[in-house]
């Protein structure tokens, strides 16, 4: 209770006020040590307010921050779906990053103390083999979860130069009583009864009480250990989405009607109805290796890290199966270069000196049948160029058939044929 005090001592700014989240972390305060900056007045019931339209307007900004102690930085452009834009990275990076950066620096001017920033954890990645931790590298998917990134980066650049303390949360699905998003209509859609095609469904997802989330945030504004750092916020037991919504319907006393329908159909028919962000959540790929190996390509990989039914999958080559998946997406072609990982500098180099980088990525292609992989990134990319001056759609069935015939022993693993 006396850290509680002290919190409620501080002066501090909310953006966000209106939000999902905003509108609890408000609630945490008395209108005497709480500011709210708004796009439109009167919708944090209560305290004092600063109109700003845009966090393009500096006169504001720096009208909102003065006197403050602490930034609680909630507003966001979130996850925006089908609205037209030609550029989606560019619209998120207007509010999520130059929006960010100008009133962190505005506070930075103004002798603000602390800038806690809510981030997402997809700046971690959508789906890992083990539980993300703060010092992942950073594995964004999507331009949201870029945009994240990016408005982190500028932000240690900003603590760095003016030593403004930084706070980065990065919360998984926040979820409570009317949540907005996909998790609220699945809530709405237990609540009345409807039956959903959830019943078979064995991901696990880590989630956050909302109200365990404005909890960890009230203590990062205070807590002296907080500065500087970055927390993944979480309720600390991961669930499936079919665990999930049973136990939605317990709270609300309604049994969860769930149909046990088979993950893979659920994403063929996410994709067909447009959903892919849906379809994406559920999308699971074969494991070959052991949770504990470490992210390296395969011809790196130890030997022992590939699972007895791993080496089955790669020797059949059945763990290639999901990734027909994102053909269908359209995220990658039957045939073109292999996908590589983010920390292979060498073969990426080698690949955008030759213009292979700017085709889509394919399940297989001349590199895969002829045996040659990422242990050789200048032959792989000089393959993959060839490859790509002379594909013809001849050529193109030709590597899809050699493929399924058994050409070809895909990346290969040290000690294994």
């Amino acid at each position: 209770m006396g850290e509680q005090g002290n919190v409620r001592a501080k002066k501090v700014l909310l953006t966000g006020a209106s939000g999902f989240v905003g509108r609890r972390i408000a609630q945490s305060f008395n209108s005497g040590q709480l500011t709210s900056l708004v796009r439109t007045s009167g919708f944090c019931g209560g305290g004092k307010e600063v109109v700003c339209k845009s966090f393009d307007d500096h006169e504001k900004l720096a009208e909102a921050v003065l006197g403050q102690n602490v930034v609680v930085h909630a507003a966001a452009r979130a996850h925006v779906v089908d609205d037209g834009v030609l550029d989606p990275l560019a619209e998120y990076r207007k509010t999520n990053v130059d929006g960010t950066l100008n009133l962190a620096r505005q506070a930075a001017d103004a002798g603000v103390q602390r800038f806690v920033f809510l981030s997402s954890i997809g700046v971690n990645g959508n789906v890992n083999a083990s539980p993300f931790s703060e010092t992942d590298l950073p594995r964004p998917e999507g331009p949201y979860a870029q945009s994240k990134l990016e408005a982190e980066q500028g932000l240690w650049e900003i603590q760095r130069r003016t030593g403004m303390e930084i706070v980065i949360l990065r919360p998984p699905l926040v979820y409570g009583p009317d949540a907005p998003g996909n998790f609220g209509s699945l809530v709405r859609w237990v609540q009345k009864g409807v039956p959903l095609p959830l019943g078979s469904i064995h991901n696990k997802r880590s989630l956050v009480a909302l109200d365990n989330l404005v909890d960890l945030i009230i203590t990062c504004i205070e807590h002296p250990a907080a500065a500087n750092q970055v927390f993944l916020a979480g309720d600390g037991q991961d669930v499936s989405t079919t665990d999930l919504l049973r136990g939605v319907g317990r709270a609300m006393g309604k049994p969860a009607r769930l149909i046990p329908v088979p993950a893979s159909m659920l994403m063929l028919g996410a994709g067909l109805l447009g959903k892919k962000a849906v379809a994406q959540r559920l999308l699971v790929k074969f494991r070959t290796m052991k949770k504990d190996t470490a992210s390296v390509a395969s011809h790196l990989a130890s030997a022992s890290a590939i699972t007895p039914f791993g080496h089955f999958l790669r020797r059949t080559k059945l763990d290639e199966l999901p990734q027909l998946w994102n053909v269908l997406k359209g995220e990658m072609s039957l045939v073109g270069p292999r996908p590589c990982l983010f920390n292979q500098e060498e073969l990426i180099a080698e690949r955008e000196q030759r213009g292979v980088l700017a085709a889509r990525p394919g399940i297989t292609g001349l590199a895969q049948v002829n045996d040659i992989d990422m242990s050789t990134p200048v032959l792989l990319a000089e393959t993959d160029q060839k490859m790509l001056e002379n594909l013809t759609v001849g050529a193109y069935f030709k590597y899809i058939f050699m493929t399924v015939a058994g050409k070809g022993a895909g990346d290969r693993v040290p000690g294994k044929n």
